[in-house]
């Protein structure tokens, strides 16, 4: 009589294979999210910023140098020059 073993584990050094994750379990406050607005009076909506490049003495002011370098490189790619940044502001926030 010969055994079969099924074991569905990955050999030794090897990872398990990554599974998906339910909706909704994301890190939350992993990244802030924006509103541009351009010179030319077009917008773009929930612009991602890493969360940890906000805060402390500068506030969202970090944000536009990021989108900044994201249009950039963009435009690099794409063969056209990016947009001046009329203005941003975090998504939910408040108008002052």
């Amino acid at each position: 009589m010969t055994a079969i073993f099924f074991d569905r584990r990955p050999p030794i050094g090897e990872k398990p294979p990554i599974m998906a994750k339910k909706p909704g379990t994301n890190p939350k406050g992993e990244f802030a999210f924006f509103n541009v607005v351009y010179e030319d009076d077009s917008q773009r909506s929930n612009r991602r910023v890493p969360a940890e490049l906000l805060g402390g003495l500068d506030g969202d002011e970090p944000a536009r140098g990021f989108i900044m370098e994201q249009d950039r490189e963009i435009g690099e790619k794409a063969g056209r020059p990016a947009l001046a940044i009329k203005s941003i502001s975090r998504v939910g926030a408040k108008k002052k």
